[in-house]
């Protein structure tokens, strides 16, 4: 279990609807962060420092969860910007 980020509004995976969301970290793989940085490039995102770009950010939400980019795009402000958030923490950690 990584950090789990409570929702103000409830979201459909699937055929689930929940109202929070555990972002595992851990499971991470570099390859996922790659797969994310060549998404929002090809969506023009030139940000020179990719951990700073919420597209990237999106992204890597994204990948974490069951949601699909677009999902998490349309997500209220609270709640997109408590997982970007979240993920940007993450992405500047220090060992």
């Amino acid at each position: 279990m990584g950090k789990v980020i409570k929702l103000t509004e409830e979201v459909k995976i699937g055929d689930t609807v929940v109202k929070e969301l555990d972002l595992d970290f851990a499971s991470l793989r570099g390859i996922d962060l790659l797969d994310a940085e060549k998404e929002v490039r090809a969506f023009g995102d030139d940000t020179p420092m990719l951990m700073f770009s919420m597209r990237y950010q999106a992204a890597v939400v994204a990948r974490l969860t069951d949601l699909t980019y677009d999902d998490v795009l349309n997500m209220n402000g609270k709640d997109f910007t408590a997982l970007t958030n979240a993920v940007g923490g993450f992405l500047m950690s220090r060992g």
